[in-house]
């Protein structure tokens, strides 16, 4: 094997193991519709603690509204 052909495999592969175990989010405070966008996050006694992938901020935010979306979406999202 070529090294141009194993980085192009190792390179494959890293990308169809993201894209199976990869997870995006739209989280959004609902007493502020205050947007957020992670790729992970926990939740813990009624909160949810991320860190948001716009500003790099941590944040807490109570009774917090989480949807899974595309990885196309989120890197729309982020990139503004």
């Amino acid at each position: 094997m070529t090294k141009t052909f194993r980085v192009a495999l190792i390179g494959g592969l890293m990308a169809v193991a993201c894209a199976a175990g990869c997870h995006h989010y739209k989280i959004t405070d609902p007493s502020t519709d205050k947007t957020y966008f992670t790729k992970s996050y926990k939740e813990k006694s009624g909160a949810v603690k991320f860190s948001d992938a716009r500003s790099g901020a941590d944040v807490n935010i109570q009774n917090a509204e989480i949807i899974e979306i595309s990885g196309s979406e989120y890197r729309d999202a982020v990139k503004n």
